[in-house]
């Protein structure tokens, strides 16, 4: 399934993130609207640079079952990206949002790669090895370049 079937929604980041959907009269809306800073459509545009890293890091084309871990990680990096462009004079600080979404964007990153890599009954997969092998050199040591082709 493509990417776009497991980007989130402006609501699903705001709903991680309430504290940050605040007016400029300071109220908070639970979600991002074009009244709140960041507006909506900022967090749009943030959310497309969350899910351009996320897919580069597992793939455009996921199976249904990784979707929802996709989502939450492309969600925790949306919520980094928003604390460091809207709220950069706080991610410095051990105890910052911007450090607890950090610590579970690679969380779950990390067991979504783990989770895409293990061997599932069935599944055929195309894979490339190098193959090396030790050649001796004419004094007898072993020629670490001797794999390599030289026009």
């Amino acid at each position: 399934m493509p990417s776009s079937d497991y980007r989130p929604a402006i609501a699903d980041i705001g709903a991680r993130m309430f504290a940050r959907t605040r007016d400029l009269d300071g109220k908070p809306h639970g979600n991002f609207t074009a009244t709140t800073v960041p507006s909506a459509t900022a967090v749009d545009a943030l959310i497309d640079d969350a899910l351009a890293t996320v897919e580069a890091a597992v793939g455009k084309d996921l199976d249904g079952d990784f979707l929802k871990s996709a989502r939450t990680c492309v969600t925790f990096n949306a919520c980094m990206l928003i604390e460091l462009s809207y709220f950069p004079e706080s991610t410095e600080a051990g105890d910052s949002a911007y450090r607890a979404y950090e610590a579970r964007y690679e969380d779950a990153l990390k067991h979504l790669k783990e989770a895409l890599t293990l061997d599932r009954p069935g599944d055929q997969r195309v894979v490339s090895l190098q193959m090396r092998s030790s050649v001796r050199g004419p004094s007898g040591r072993l020629d670490p370049f001797a794999n390599n082709l030289i026009p």
